[in-house]
């Protein structure tokens, strides 16, 4: 019986693929620091025959990542949470925000967390959710604004709420309660 070398060629790239995601989701789960970047981490976990696919094999082991997860582009650990990826991107537009446009989001936060406190101080009874509301205050503060500068502020606002005593209850509507 006749075989398709370029069939049965692609299902040991996969195969080899899934192998590595296993260890990928397996150094994760250990939290085991790598300190490479990931295809050069793919390099040293791939079998000796396979290297010369190792493009081929980094494409596939993307794609065979948990949903969840995704490569940590850092090197620090082979994986992390998409969440963890987002918050680590939002950092890094802040920083260049800050240097760049002269927009320090941290300390627009600040400035909304109290703005949000005295609100639901004030008005106890509101429906107002912490997306709208941030939304409200960010207003007077930035000439001009994005889903990202939200994210950033949606991102740093909880840390500022608990450093003035209170603690956030429910987002939908906006429950702060004082601790």
């Amino acid at each position: 019986m006749k075989t398709d070398i370029w069939e049965n060629f692609n299902k040991e790239l996969n195969i080899e693929a899934k192998r590595v995601v296993d260890i990928l989701v397996a150094m994760y789960k250990n939290k085991k620091k790598v300190n490479k970047q990931f295809g050069e981490l793919l390099l040293s976990i791939m079998k000796e025959e396979y290297k010369n696919f190792s493009i081929e094999i980094e494409l596939k082991v993307i794609h065979l990542i948990p949903d969840d997860l995704t490569y940590d582009s850092t090197g620090k650990y082979p994986l992390k949470t998409r969440i963890e990826d987002k918050k680590d991107h939002i950092i890094k537009y802040c920083k260049y925000a800050k240097k760049v446009e002269g927009k320090d989001l941290k300390k627009i936060s600040k400035t909304i967390a109290t703005e949000i406190i005295d609100h639901c101080n004030n008005y106890p009874k509101h429906n107002e959710s912490i997306n709208k509301l941030i939304c409200k205050y960010i207003k007077n503060k930035c000439e001009h604004y994005d889903s990202v500068d939200l994210s950033a502020i949606m991102l740093f606002i909880q840390e500022d709420i608990e450093k003035y005593g209170y603690i956030v209850k429910k987002i939908n509507p906006l429950v702060l309660q004082k601790v």
